[in-house]
């Protein structure tokens, strides 16, 4: 999705009597499955140059458009525009983010030897038995870390930062980032580390 604004006319350079607005405009619409949504500064479409009006009529008869008279209303529509295209495509999330499924990632993305290792830990720690179930069972059923979604195993977020192979691939803030310095006062730097990997070893 790409976003259109006509801006002051004082901006435009024309070609072949199109402003660079309106050839970026015919460039994009030539592009299949697209969507557009344009945004157009002022109300008064007849204070503007008559190549302008042109351009917005052509705007007017075949696409979807909001007129703003700022930069604020200007972000505010295109925040509230984002987020329902988002919400269409499925993007958005309505739950909790550790119970939501990771759609990009799939089950070959958790790394069972880590919930095995994790099993047993807590068996020690807690004196509990390891489950008997299988591992996949376990994180369906039970932990409820891996969910169904159009027909195949899919890890939630939350089971991605447990157990995923490599959590930060599809949660990017998912690491801690540590450094040293002499004394206290920030300035002669010693070394750094980032630290990786699931959440409970981190």
């Amino acid at each position: 999705m790409r976003y259109a604004t006509q801006r002051w006319e004082s901006y435009f350079c024309c070609f072949n009597g199109l402003s660079p607005t309106e050839i970026e405009f015919r460039r994009f619409i030539k592009r299949p499955k697209k969507e557009v949504l344009i945004f157009i500064k002022g109300r008064d479409v007849s204070k503007k140059d008559r190549d302008v009006q042109h351009f917005i009529k052509t705007i007017r008869e075949s696409y979807i458009y909001k007129r703003v008279t700022n930069p604020d209303g200007l972000k505010a529509y295109v925040l509230s525009s984002l987020i329902s295209y988002l919400d269409g495509k499925g993007k958005l999330s309505k739950g909790p983010f550790d119970e939501t499924i990771c759609r990009e990632a799939g089950y070959e993305d958790i790394d069972e030897r880590e919930v095995k290792d994790f099993l047993k830990n807590r068996a020690i720690k807690i004196k509990v038995d390891i489950p008997r179930t299988p591992i996949k069972d376990f994180l369906v059923n039970t932990l409820k870390i891996v969910k169904k979604d159009d027909g195949e195993l899919r890890p939630t977020h939350a089971g991605l930062l447990f157990f995923g192979k490599d959590p930060s691939e599809y949660i990017p803030q998912n690491e801690i980032r540590i450094a040293r310095f002499r004394g206290v006062t920030r300035i002669e730097f010693i070394d750094s580390q980032e630290i990786k990997g699931p959440f409970y070893k981190m």
